[in-house]
């Protein structure tokens, strides 16, 4: 896992540091990682007092149903494990955004990595629309 995560952190957390240096808008201040059986999408919210956090569930259908094993590893890593009415979400407090956006690209990573099963030779798709121009896609 260390490998997978020195990997991809600093492009992770440069993204959420970006997208954070942005104006509030309605739409499009979050970052999503999908890997092939699943994702996790973070969006700022409440004048970036807090960032929400999402890992997929399948209530929308993604993929597949999720193993006993990924959901115990998606709850290791604090998601409210409630799927019934939408994604696994954990809310997080932006209190110094260099250090919490620091653990909410962990965060993300970790559980695509334990939750999901991705690996350092799984496709990783980045969806953040404010960063789109940026060369960050």
């Amino acid at each position: 896992m260390n490998t997978f995560l020195t990997t991809y952190h600093m492009r992770v957390f440069n993204g959420l540091q970006r997208i954070h240096a942005h104006a509030m808008t309605e739409h499009g201040r979050f970052l999503a990682l999908t890997a092939r059986r699943g994702y996790v999408q973070c969006l700022f919210i409440e004048n970036d007092a807090r960032i929400l956090c999402e890992a997929s569930s399948n209530f929308y259908g993604f993929d597949r149903r999720i193993s006993p094993s990924a959901r115990t590893a998606i709850a290791r890593e604090g998601f409210d494990m409630d799927g019934r009415h939408g994604n696994f979400q954990r809310l997080l407090p932006i209190d110094n955004p260099a250090t919490s956006l620091w653990n909410v690209a962990d965060l993300m990573l970790e559980t695509l990595y334990r939750g999901y099963g991705a690996r350092m030779t799984s496709k990783i798709s980045v969806s953040a629309p404010l960063l789109a121009g940026e060369g960050f896609q």
